[in-house]
């Protein structure tokens, strides 16, 4: 595989975890800045996390399906932070908002995300434009 299509899937992975990870974080900034629960910001929250669960869920399964993905290295550390994240994404997409145990499940989640788009990022770390 030339570099230049490595990094350009390098550039597409990590993308998309930065976006999941985006989306994460300001779910959790609106959880800690507080609000009343039952109101627009719950519900706002409430289905943020429905369709963040849904969107992993169904990668996870996507990838799952069309095995094998891994095709290259950017390729491998996606479908692993999205098939880790899946599985670590026990909150309910229901649960309370902005409570420890809602906040816990999201960083878990957030991690997993993480600590794959660290390792492409290091992989790629030589070969690739620098990453914002």
């Amino acid at each position: 595989m030339n570099s230049s299509i490595a990094r350009n899937e390098m550039s597409d992975a990590s993308d998309k975890l930065k976006s999941l990870i985006a989306r994460i974080d300001k779910m959790l900034s609106i959880a800690d800045r507080g609000f009343l629960r039952g109101g627009p910001t719950d519900l706002l929250l409430r289905e943020s996390l429905a369709a963040l669960k849904s969107e992993i869920r169904e990668s996870a399964r996507e990838i799952n399906l069309d095995r094998p993905v891994a095709t290259s290295t950017a390729d491998l550390c996606y479908a692993l932070a999205i098939s880790e994240a899946s599985a670590r994404f026990t909150l309910r997409a229901n649960a309370k908002p902005a409570t420890p145990a809602w906040k816990a499940g999201l960083a878990t989640v957030r991690g997993e995300i993480s600590y794959q788009l660290h390792r492409l990022e290091r992989d790629f770390s030589g070969s690739a434009r620098p990453l914002k």
